[in-house]
C-alpha cells in the first residue's frame, strides 16, 4: 500500500509540475505572437496610409500600388487577430480554437506584401535608374546591383518576420488543441538552422551593399542616398559593420544549432550576441542612416522596418532558448497529459488485444 501511495503521489506531482509546463510554454508562445504581431499591426500603417487617396489625380493607379494596399490591409488584419488570441492566452489563459485557427488561415496572406515589394523592387531594377540618388551619377549596372540585394535583404527579413508569426500561431493552436507532441528540441533546432541562415543572409546582403557603396561611392557621407528595401546608405562603412555583426552571430548561431558548438542549458551567449545586434540594427542600420536624409526624407521608413526586423532577432533568440530548454523527446506525462505517440500506441495495444 505504501508503494502503491508513493505511486500515485509521484504521478500527481508530476502531473501538476507538467501542467505548469504546459501553461507556461502556451504563455510564452502567446508572448512571443503578440509582441510580432503588434509590429505586423504598426508596420504596415504607412504604407497603407500613403496609398489610400481621394485626390484623383493621385489615385492608385498601378497594379503594384493596388496589391500593396491590399497586403498591408491583410497584415494588419493578421496582426489584430494575432493579438487577440494571444491577449487571451497569456492574460486570461484562455485559448479559443476558432479564433487561433483562423488566424492559422490569415496568415497565410502575409505573403503578399513581401512578394509584391519584391516585384516592385525588381521592376524598378529593370528601368536601370532608382534606388540611388541622382547626384552619384549611377550607372545601370549599379541599379541593377543595388536592387538585387535590395531584394534578397527584403527577402530575408521577410521570411523571418512571416516565419515567425505563422510559426508562433501554429505552435498556440496544436498546444491549445492538446497536441504538443512534436515540439521538442529537435523541432526548435530544425527551425533555427533555417531561420538563423536567413538572418545571416540579411547581414550578407548589407556587408555586400555597403562594400560596393564604399568602393563606388567613397566612405561617406555621401552626396545622396542609397535607398532599396530595408537598407538606407549614407555611411558605407556603417552598413559593413552591422552586416559583420549579423554574419558573425549567426554564424554562431548555426553553429549551435548544427551542434558544432554544445550549448549548455544556462548558455545564453546567442542571446546577448542577438541584443547587440539588435542595437547596432535600431541605431545604427536605421535611427543614424536614415538621420541624414536631408528635409526627413525616409523618416515615415523607419517605424515599419523597425518593426519588420524584430522577427529576425527575437524569433531566432526563442528558438536556441527552446532548443537547449527542452529534451530531445518529450516523455509521457511531460506536459500532465499522455502525449498523441503515447496514445497511439496505447490504442493499437488494445486492437491488438481485442484481436486475439
Amino acid at each position: 500500500l505504501r508503494l502503491a501511495h508513493r505511486f500515485f503521489a509521484s504521478y500527481a506531482a508530476d502531473s501538476s509540475l507538467g501542467n505548469k509546463r504546459f501553461k507556461a510554454d502556451k504563455r510564452q508562445q502567446a508572448g512571443l505572437l503578440f509582441g510580432l504581431s503588434l509590429c505586423a499591426s504598426f508596420g504596415p500603417l504607412a504604407t497603407i496610409s500613403t496609398q489610400i487617396n481621394i485626390d484623383e489625380e493621385h489615385s492608385i493607379s498601378e497594379y503594384v500600388d493596388l496589391a500593396r494596399l491590399v497586403g498591408g490591409i491583410c497584415t494588419v488584419l493578421i496582426g489584430v487577430t494575432g493579438m487577440s488570441a494571444a491577449y487571451l492566452q497569456l492574460i486570461h489563459d484562455y485559448g479559443n480554437n476558432l479564433l487561433t485557427g483562423g488566424l492559422v488561415l490569415l496568415v497565410q496572406t502575409a505573403w503578399i506584401p513581401y512578394v509584391v515589394e519584391i516585384f516592385a523592387i525588381a521592376k524598378v531594377a529593370s528601368t536601370g535608374t532608382g534606388f540611388i540618388d541622382p547626384a552619384l551619377n549611377p550607372t545601370e549596372n549599379d541599379v541593377k546591383f543595388v536592387g538585387a540585394m535590395g531584394a534578397l535583404g527584403h527577402l530575408a527579413y521577410g521570411f523571418c518576420f512571416l516565419g515567425g508569426v505563422a510559426s508562433m500561431a501554429f505552435t498556440l493552436y496544436a498546444y491549445q488543441l492538446g497536441k504538443p507532441e512534436i515540439r521538442a528540441a529537435g523541432y526548435y533546432r530544425g527551425r533555427l538552422q533555417m531561420y538563423a541562415t536567413m538572418v545571416a543572409i540579411a547581414g550578407l546582403t548589407q556587408l555586400m551593399l555597403g562594400s560596393y557603396a564604399l568602393q563606388t561611392y567613397g566612405a561617406g557621407p555621401t552626396a545622396g542616398a542609397i535607398n532599396v528595401g530595408q537598407f538606407t546608405i549614407y555611411y558605407p562603412g556603417a552598413s559593413i559593420v552591422v552586416g559583420l555583426i549579423y554574419l558573425l552571430v549567426n554564424i554562431y548561431g548555426l553553429a549551435r544549432a548544427f551542434g558544432i558548438v554544445i550549448p549548455g542549458r544556462h548558455d545564453h551567449t546567442y542571446q546577448f550576441g542577438i541584443f547587440f545586434q539588435y542595437f547596432s540594427t535600431l541605431f545604427v542600420q536605421i535611427l543614424f542612416q536614415i538621420s541624414h536624409a536631408p528635409g526627413n526624407t525616409f523618416a515615415d521608413e523607419a517605424p515599419s522596418r523597425a518593426c519588420m526586423i524584430l522577427a529576425a532577432h527575437i524569433f531566432v533568440s526563442f528558438l536556441d532558448y527552446k532548443m537547449r530548454a527542452l529534451p530531445e523527446h518529450l516523455p509521457d506525462n511531460y506536459y500532465g497529459m499522455p502525449l498523441k505517440e503515447e496514445k497511439n500506441e496505447e490504442e493499437e495495444a488494445l486492437a491488438t488485444d481485442e484481436d486475439v
